[in-house]
């Protein structure tokens, strides 16, 4: 079965600057005015067929996360419970350690909220790529981003490697496709508050969880149409089992992050 994994490039991941006053940020601005996520959801759906190379993408998750858009973003869930109470049916605790809440759930996209408490119990992340494009926004804290490429012969890693396929409400399927697959660390990426990037699909990576969650760490992503419905995991360890259960959250825990991310408070 053939592989998506793909070798990490200098130029693949592209670094954006919050810039809520350029013409991107002025149409998110404008259909936040609105106060309807609807209106929201159409403009960021328009403004992703513009798209190339990943620009028009950062461009809108680095908007939406600046401190200007971010609280008009996150208030439209205060005053929504309908919406709010989707986001929660939608959203859990993913295994590799953070909340996962879903904002908004398009066809072409997802903006999601991720949330990883300060802890040293925050399990390693496994190398992985995605089945979609994606930018991320870091409002607060910092991550540790290794990339990793396939090299069979000097590959200083051996992993098992699975094909990783959701099933439903963050449950998921893997498929052992190589017990024996090298790969060789080619890059690391460290970025703190404030700072957007973009990620191909195809690129392997992890966060470091020992070196990036000392603090909290909270970003805003926006994940682009799915490319495809398989992804590429490498681990060290046998999985046990082929579907694995989620931790569900609540409707208070969702407007306790929304409040604490809006106006700064400590948790």
């Amino acid at each position: 079965m053939p592989s998506d994994a793909h070798s990490f490039r200098n130029d693949t991941v592209l670094l954006f600057e919050p810039n809520a006053s350029n013409e991107v940020g002025v149409c998110l601005r404008q259909a936040l005015s609105t106060g309807s996520l609807l209106v929201l959801e159409n403009c960021v759906a328009d403004l992703l067929l513009r798209d190339v190379n990943g620009s028009m993408i950062s461009q809108i998750i680095a908007c939406l996360g600046s401190p200007e858009l971010r609280g008009q973003l996150f208030s439209l869930f205060m005053m929504d419970e309908t919406s709010a109470l989707r986001t929660v049916n939608a959203s859990y605790h993913h295994d590799n350690g953070f909340e996962k809440w879903v904002l908004i759930n398009h066809p072409d996209f997802k903006l999601r909220l991720h949330v990883y408490e300060a802890s040293s119990l925050i399990p390693q992340e496994n190398r992985h790529n995605h089945a979609w494009d994606f930018a991320s926004y870091i409002i607060e804290g910092c991550l540790e981003n290794t990339f990793y490429e396939l090299d069979d012969l000097s590959g200083e890693e051996l992993l098992m490697h699975y094909q990783y396929s959701p099933v439903q409400g963050g449950a998921y399927h893997t498929e052992l496709l190589n017990p024996s697959q090298r790969l060789r660390r080619s890059a690391n990426l460290t970025l703190s508050g404030g700072r957007a990037y973009f990620l191909p699909a195809t690129v392997i990576h992890r966060i470091n969880s020992e070196h990036t969650f000392k603090q909290r760490t909270s970003t805003l992503m926006l994940t682009g149409k799915r490319r495809t419905y398989h992804c590429d995991l490498f681990a060290e360890k046998e999985f046990v089992h082929t579907e694995t259960p989620t931790r569900r959250m609540s409707l208070d825990h969702l407007h306790h992050r929304i409040e604490t991310l809006s106006y700064g408070l400590t948790a």
